[in-house]
């Protein structure tokens, strides 16, 4: 008779701990889905802090050059002509969101140390579009506007 409670109380905590476990596995799995975890109207946007960054390391290498009205390596000649004609104004930037498609990733930063928007509750905004190449990551398009301080709210169509 103890031997069957034993094992009984065995089998529920057993179940109790796969039940957990899964349970954490969707969290984790969930949280590591979606680049931003929530955007609150237009002010803020909350990071997911599990996201792949490789996107965003290549985004800042290609702004620290465009802010020196250079290319990077991996850039078009064409694209490259735009850049050097056309840099980035700008000293700071701080990424404020992120859009992930099938496609690519576009990026939204905050930038600091240049002009700045005519509405005061407008912030300027740098917008980088990269593509996935292989196991790699290419800048495709970028620009700057004066937008949402989170850098939007609305997903692109398309």
């Amino acid at each position: 008779m103890m031997n069957m409670r034993l094992s009984d109380i065995l089998s529920r905590w057993r179940l109790g701990v796969l039940l957990a476990l899964s349970a954490l596995a969707i969290l984790v799995w969930g949280l590591t889905s979606k680049p931003v975890l929530l955007e609150v109207g237009t002010e803020v946007s909350i990071l997911n802090p599990l996201r792949s960054r490789a996107p965003e390391r290549v985004a800042d290498v290609f702004l620290r050059a465009a802010s020196n009205a250079k290319c990077t390596p991996d850039l078009d000649k064409k694209f490259c002509k735009f850049v050097t004609e056309r840099p980035l104004r700008a000293t700071g930037w701080r990424l404020v969101n992120r859009w992930d498609s099938a496609r690519g990733v576009e990026l939204f930063y905050r930038l600091t140390g240049g002009e700045k928007p005519a509405n005061n509750k407008e912030c300027l905004i740098g917008y980088v579009h990269l593509n996935r190449t292989g196991a790699t990551w290419r800048v495709t398009g970028y620009g700057v506007g004066p937008g949402a301080c989170n850098g939007g709210l609305k997903q692109p169509q398309g």
